[in-house]
């Protein structure tokens, strides 16, 4: 059984294990080494903590386990990560309706994220529309869009 819930701050080694897994055996396909290497610099405990300060975090737990995250900082979708062995179960999809649901009662009537080109497919079946393709030095991402509709 997967349950999806806020994150806490004693999460954050958890969710630091599941994005730089998730980066090193998913993401390295569609990225060099040096790249990689930078972005898990950026996902250590410390970081994550921090991040969460500013952001509406979510995670995915199974058998008391972190296996998915998921976040939401202002309008735009942040570090959605599903653990290698858990992808292709709907995780992915539980957490971003968590996101969605977090927006709209926010009042939000779109998000956008910059989706890797691991996963820009995956966006793209939740409703996502490609807008543009946009370089942070030789790490690719595709800038996504999708509209919210409101539900009463």
């Amino acid at each position: 059984m997967i349950t999806i819930r806020l994150a806490t701050k004693d999460d954050a080694t958890a969710i630091s294990l599941v994005v730089c897994n998730t980066l090193q055996r998913s993401n390295a396909k569609d990225y060099s080494e040096t790249v990689i290497n930078r972005l898990l610099n950026n996902f250590t405990p410390q970081c994550i903590a921090e991040m969460m300060s500013r952001r509406t975090v979510f995670v995915a737990i199974s058998n008391d386990e972190v296996i998915g995250t998921a976040a939401l900082e202002q309008g735009t979708v942040k570090t959605v990560f599903v653990a290698p062995e858990h992808q292709r179960k709907g995780i992915g999809s539980r957490l971003m309706n968590a996101v969605e649901a977090s927006a709209r009662a926010a009042g939000l009537g779109s998000l956008t994220i910059a989706s890797s080109l691991t996963a820009e497919s995956f966006y793209t079946t939740l409703g996502y529309t490609s807008l543009k393709h946009k370089f942070f030095g030789d790490e690719e991402t595709v800038l996504m869009e999708r509209r919210l509709a409101h539900q009463d």
